[in-house]
């Protein structure tokens, strides 16, 4: 009697947990090929799809070449579109390519890549312009200054004083031209546009490292040379390390399986960047846990590379030096214009306060770009008016200590 029941009870188990045993090898089954994301995985869910909407159209009598349009609606899809899906409006940017060719057709494209490349790439033209025509001494650079509102040639200018208005420009030219080659280039694979990131971010620095020297220049040409020397080295090495976390390793042309180095290019890297990542990683700034320690390094470079000159100006000698020299405009605009587009880039404004009305032009990374553009016109013209202060007066320290 026992053993009936024994075998009764485990024939009932038995039976009742084959069900279940059947459900749970069906749902494992529905979830590997819903989340089959490979080229068959997508033809197949598309030829599921199609088949569907066949089967709706035959039953609701649609006819006609917007058939599978209409009968689309009706199906719940579970899965990402692709790209080639997507109407042309909404494309984000080109599929990824393996000719770097095709990605430069992102220019005339419905979307917001040409605000993002043109703005930045007719700032590198404009630089170039003005760098030669700073060497050349014609206009724009023979302005009147604030102060005297007298037109002097820029001839008296030192080579010393046009190399620092120079390496500000150069500063730019790197910057602009790094980000538009990114935002170009960003659609050809996922490497690539990592790589492309690396480049633009360390643009920026080479961006800020540059602004920084007409501050030292101009702001500083009454402090002893070691003062001088002292904030140029600083920027020289902190900007130095904080360019090298960006680099995971080394660089490469974008190919079809991603970026590629040569042996040039792994030779250049071993030399240059390889022993700086080697100490930065020995110091642990290197990896995603060290997070905090690369943000703390960046801002020391902003904090002393940047601000230090500016608070070191304001108590520079002699006491009026930091209001003759005329270059708080300039720094203080450049302040308010990457301000502007810091917070509509952190905010997402204004396309998360309207939504799909700036998907094309007017979006919050597009108005980053153009207030670094404004910033660096804002910058280039407080530089001009240290150019033409230090032509006329400016040219001898009241100290006596020589500029």
């Amino acid at each position: 009697m026992t053993a009936l029941a024994s075998g009764t009870a485990s024939s009932t188990s038995s039976t009742t947990s084959t069900p279940v045993r059947v459900v749970a090898r069906r749902r494992l089954r529905r979830k590997s090929s819903s989340s089959d994301d490979s080229d068959a995985g997508v033809a197949r869910q598309l030829l599921r799809e199609s088949r569907q909407a066949a089967s709706w159209a035959t039953k609701t009598g649609a006819t006609g070449p917007t058939a599978y349009s209409k009968t689309a609606l009706h199906i719940r899809r579970r899965r990402l579109l692709t790209w080639d899906e997507l109407e042309k409006p909404t494309r984000p940017t080109l599929p990824a390519s393996t000719a770097g060719p095709i990605c430069t057709t992102s220019l005339n494209q419905p979307d917001g890549s040409p605000v993002n490349i043109l703005s930045h790439a007719f700032g590198t033209v404009a630089c170039v312009g003005l760098a030669v025509t700073l060497w050349l001494d014609t206009w724009p650079w023979t302005l009147p200054s604030l102060q005297t509102r007298d037109v002097m040639p820029n001839s008296g200018n030192s080579t010393a004083d046009k190399l620092a208005a120079t390496a500000y420009m150069l500063g730019v030219i790197v910057c602009f031209s790094l980000s538009a080659l990114f935002h170009t280039l960003m659609c050809h694979s996922a490497d690539c546009a990592a790589r492309g990131m690396a480049m633009d971010i360390t643009g920026v620095l080479v961006l800020m490292a540059g602004a920084v020297v007409p501050l030292i220049h101009f702001g500083l040409a009454c402090e002893h040379a070691y003062v001088r020397q002292a904030f140029y080295v600083a920027t020289a090495v902190l900007g130095t390390l904080a360019a090298a976390t960006t680099w995971e390793e080394g660089p490469g042309p974008c190919t079809s399986s991603g970026p590629v180095a040569s042996a040039t290019d792994k030779g250049l890297y071993r030399m240059l960047i390889y022993p700086i990542r080697s100490m930065l990683h020995w110091a642990s700034v290197q990896g995603p846990a060290n997070g905090h320690r690369r943000a703390a390094l960046f801002l020391g470079f902003v904090t002393i590379s940047c601000a230090g000159p500016l608070v070191w100006m304001r108590q520079a000698d002699p006491a009026d030096w930091a209001a003759r020299i005329d270059l708080w405009p300039g720094v203080i605009g450049t302040l308010l214009c990457n301000a502007v587009g810091f917070v509509a880039y952190t905010t997402h404004f204004p396309e998360r306060r309207w939504p799909r009305r700036f998907d094309l032009v007017g979006a919050s990374h597009q108005l980053m770009h153009l207030a670094v553009l404004a910033a660096a016109v804002t910058h280039i013209g407080g530089v001009n008016r240290a150019l033409a202060f230090r032509r006329g007066e400016g040219a001898v320290c009241r100290n006596g200590w020589a500029s």
